[in-house]
């Protein structure tokens, strides 16, 4: 972690030691200039008089970087020259990569609380940090302001990766939660998952309430609050939280603006009736105390006054020459609470593989007449033929290993999936097959999730068709085959014939994919999200049902990919986006519409391919406008015909310069873990 990070927080206590009352003028600064008709002006004004206010928006133009923008403009609060939302109108236009955005006038408490939520989100936390503007309305300057991106769709793929979710906020009654999200059947989904949720908090069902966090990601975020607040863990209001379909976790929202040093009336948020009752979880406690004692040595390294600092902002409660004491006594007796007591049943102890937890596991296998045993420290499904009627989650801390020869059948809309370590066994001559039960009638994905940032996979030999999608364990499975969150090793496969968007998804891994088969599925062929790692030796055919379905689909990774047949899909055999680098050597690429597109930020390395038939070897363009150009680095000077470049760059390197890429690129995939599988990998180079 970077010691600048908080020479912010340092540059925030010592701005919250002036003046709230004046004005700040920003670090730097862009100008935003906005034309309102005299009605529309007059009209804005009076919305933002009426009680309450008025949040109507009014037309005009916004004019940045000398382009102009048509606008939708609206108050957000009484003060008329405060706060404002502004909407970019036209589905194709962005203004610097934005849709949606606030402009705050720039007092020193939204000064700090920027430079606070820009220390955060360097720290991994979703949080809506800004920069600074001068903002003239009418060619009237009205002054500084902070301009923040909204939690909207487009900001949390950029940022985070995620596509599908819903945000929780509070209603006005401060208990209950209203939901956002990007189509109604997530919404519907995502208020069931807000009632789950409140239903556990109240219940003290923390089983229920361990599957929706992550423990590394809210230790964090109780961290940072605190560092921030000097919070107790009763203090918080207004709070968002994001819920993530693929990864079916919750993410509190941190923003600096609502964590004050106050006590909030007798109304306990349900962000912050999560944050303490999962504190009675060890490893949550552990990973809080993990980042305190992180977060403040690097507060103290990051400033070479933090010693008359401490002596000048005596309301900074962590700045006094006790720091390592004072801030962690609460958390060690917690912990030290929840040693003593963990064996009663009302105390959270989140120990999975318990007696009961086996015992339960043991009887849902003789329930639906799967043979197992137990051997060597692994669960071990024995070699069988297994229909199964309805869905099955199946979780051991215990690795799954599926025998050589074992058959699922499952019948229409019917799913499997394995929380664990997994070991599909495999071998040339007895598949493990998983297949539909009646022709015609799709069952609903075969899923393998892992548990942690350590889970492993391995899946030899495994024959599957016959699939859909589903949503189950409130995760959103876009493929008929999906590994979510793996060190995977994937040989030998064949997957085909699903009516999924996906025939495989892979995401959050990282995959090792070797001589496999992926045909006629419905859609894409392989889709492979925020994963890193090699692609070799695979053969992706279309269904030619879907017209733009892809033989290998990647978004937001680092790939290598060598050795591979895409032969006659009607879009795209390779498609390359969202800020993903792949290298791509030895691979054939015949009678497709584009052998390649590279989108969004991406970059492509290519070396000694082979392209015959296609109507385009690379197409190059910005599919979301929340990215920059793309870029495809070549080592042959392709014929201009060849390549459709709308935005992009073509690039022609010596094979000298492909190979000192690829070879650092190769050993960097390989040796490269996940940190915190919440962010997008961020590029190599």
């Amino acid at each position: 972690m970077k010691k600048t990070i908080f020479s912010f927080l340092i540059m925030a206590i010592m701005l919250g030691s002036c003046n709230n009352s004046r004005d700040v003028a920003p670090l730097e600064h862009d100008v935003v200039n906005i034309t309102l008709s005299d009605k529309n002006e007059k009209k804005l004004k009076k919305y933002g008089k009426e009680t309450p206010v008025q949040r109507k928006y009014v037309k005009g133009s916004l004019v940045f970087n000398g382009k102009e923008y048509k606008i939708k403009i609206r108050q957000n609060d009484k003060d008329v020259s405060n706060r404002f939302k502004v909407k970019i109108e036209g589905e194709s236009d962005f203004l610097d990569k934005k849709k949606e955005f606030n402009l705050i006038k720039a007092q020193s408490r939204a000064f700090i609380d920027n430079l606070i939520n820009t220390s955060a989100a360097n720290l991994g936390l979703i949080t809506a940090a800004g920069n600074w503007v001068v903002l003239n309305i009418n060619d009237k300057v009205k002054g500084g302001y902070y301009w923040g991106e909204r939690l909207e769709k487009e900001f949390l793929e950029k940022q985070f990766g995620i596509t599908n979710y819903a945000i929780f906020s509070h209603r006005a009654d401060g208990e209950l939660y209203k939901t956002d999200a990007p189509s109604d059947s997530l919404k519907v989904r995502g208020e069931r998952i807000s009632e789950a949720l409140t239903n556990a908090i109240n219940t003290s069902d923390f089983a229920s309430l361990e599957r929706y966090v992550d423990a590394d990601y809210l230790g964090k975020f109780l961290a940072y609050r605190e560092i921030y607040a000097q919070l107790n863990r009763k203090n918080c209001d207004k709070l968002k939280m994001v819920y993530d379909f693929n990864r079916g976790k919750i993410y509190p929202v941190f923003n600096g603006a609502n964590f004050t040093a106050r006590t909030f009336v007798d109304k306990k948020s349900v962000v912050d009736a999560l944050c303490n009752t999962m504190l009675l979880n060890k490893n949550i406690v552990k990973f809080k105390l993990k980042y305190l004692k992180q977060f403040t040595q690097e507060i103290a390294a990051s400033s070479s006054t933090f010693t008359s600092l401490k002596e000048t902002v005596s309301s900074f409660a962590l700045l006094n020459s006790d720091i390592d004491q004072s801030v962690f006594d609460a958390d060690l007796a917690l912990l030290k609470e929840i040693k003593a007591t963990e064996s009663a049943s009302t105390v959270a102890t989140f120990e999975s593989g318990s007696v009961t937890d086996v015992a339960k596991l043991n009887d849902l296998l003789a329930e639906r007449k799967i043979d197992f045993k137990r051997a060597d420290g692994n669960l071990i499904i024995l070699k069988g033929s297994y229909q199964i009627t309805s869905d099955l989650i199946l979780k051991s801390d215990e690795p799954f290993v599926i025998s050589a020869g074992t058959k699922f059948t499952l019948h229409k809309d019917v799913s499997l999936v394995l929380n664990g370590d997994v070991t599909i066994a495999g071998t040339e001559t007895e598949n493990v097959v998983v297949v539909n039960c009646v022709k015609g009638e799709p069952f609903g994905t075969f899923a393998l999730i892992g548990i942690d940032n350590n889970s492993v996979a391995n899946v030899n030999y495994l024959q599957l068709s016959g699939g859909n999608e589903d949503y189950i364990m409130d995760l959103l499975f876009t493929g008929q085959f999906a590994a979510y969150n793996y060190d995977v090793k994937f040989a030998n496969c064949s997957i085909s014939n699903s009516t999924s968007d996906d025939g495989a998804n892979f995401k959050y891994c990282k995959v090792d994919i070797s001589n496999s088969d992926f045909s006629n599925n419905s859609a894409d062929q392989v889709d492979l999200d925020f994963c890193f790692g090699t692609v070799t030796n695979c053969t992706f055919s279309p269904s030619t049902i879907d017209p733009n379905g892809d033989g290998l689909d990647l978004s937001g990774g680092d790939l290598y990919v060598m050795g591979c047949t895409y032969d006659g899909f009607l879009d795209k055999g390779l498609s390359i986006g969202e800020n993903t680098q792949v290298i791509v050597e030895g691979n054939t690429f015949t009678n497709n519409a584009a052998a390649a597109a590279v989108k969004d930020n991406s970059k492509l390395y290519e070396h000694n391919n082979s392209y015959s038939n296609n109507k385009k070897t690379f197409n190059l363009y910005i599919k979301k406008k929340i990215h920059t150009p793309p870029a495809v680095f070549s080592t042959t000077a392709l014929d201009t015909a060849a390549i459709k470049i709308i935005d992009g760059d073509y690039h022609v390197i010596s094979v000298d310069e492909f190979n000192a890429f690829k070879d650092s690129f190769y050993k960097r995939i390989n040796a490269r873990v996940f940190d915190n599988y919440l962010h997008r990998l961020s590029p190599l180079e």
